[in-house]
């Protein structure tokens, strides 16, 4: 097999041009990707790109719409995010800013499974030194509404940009920040975090309720303190233990 021979991935058949969308002898249908380390043409399945050797199991796909990166759109300039895929994990990635977009689903998968999350950073370019981007408010880069920032797990320190609809943008470095922050047991830390809070906020308006009543209660007075009732039953309470 000569180097940048176009072979299908099903019989292994020469195929004349990465045109072709079906292989003239088995007849496999045939789907055009793109190399994630040369960027040369293949074929979807192909196990190793036939230009540069690079395992073909990670592409970039040439098929797809692309996306107007969020970042770096203007009313003049909208430079459009390379799509990619590896093990099912697929995301848009800005070469210009190296910012990625995810869909929700997917972030899910990343959420949840190991394998995913070593998809996930297989796939994300080296950092490039990039700076802070300055902050401001983007753009779903599907429906154009303004989406909404907040603190990932609200302790990771990594503010995530999403569209409750269709997913989410992670500046440069962001997206292995918050990978890195999610396989560290992150996520089980954010979640015991919220368990303690919620009985800790419990047992504060328990508190609340008994010293001044619940809402609709004559006998409350919110302002200045407890009501003379509160007091009594407080003293009574008191005086059994």
């Amino acid at each position: 097999m000569g180097v940048g021979a176009l072979h299908c991935p099903s019989c292994g058949a020469a195929v004349e041009s990465a045109e072709a969308r079906n292989c003239p002898y088995c007849g496999a249908a045939l789907a055009r990707v793109q190399c994630g380390k040369c960027f040369a043409a293949m074929f979807e399945g192909s196990k190793y790109c036939p230009h540069c050797g690079a395992l073909g199991a990670q592409r970039r796909l040439m098929d797809v719409d692309r996306l107007a990166c969020p970042r770096c759109k203007t009313a003049e300039h909208a430079p459009l995010m390379e799509p990619a895929e590896l093990g099912g994990i697929h995301l848009d990635e800005c070469a210009q800013c190296g910012g990625v977009w995810i869909d929700q689903g997917t972030f899910e998968r990343i959420m949840n499974s190991a394998e995913a999350q070593s998809h996930a950073l297989n796939m994300l370019g080296v950092m490039r030194g990039a700076t802070e981007p300055k902050v401001r408010y983007l753009r779903c880069p599907l429906c154009n509404e303004m989406m909404v920032r907040r603190n990932y797990a609200g302790r990771s320190g990594v503010i995530v940009d999403f569209c409750i609809n269709h997913g989410l943008w992670f500046d440069v470095g962001e997206l292995r920040s918050v990978v890195e922050f999610i396989r560290s047991g992150g996520l089980d830390d954010a979640a015991r975090a919220a368990a303690e809070q919620a009985v800790s906020d419990a047992e504060r308006r328990k508190s609340t309720e008994f010293w001044f009543g619940k809402d609709g209660d004559e006998n409350r007075f919110s302002l200045v303190g407890p009501t003379p009732l509160r007091l009594l039953e407080a003293a009574l309470w008191a005086m059994k233990k």
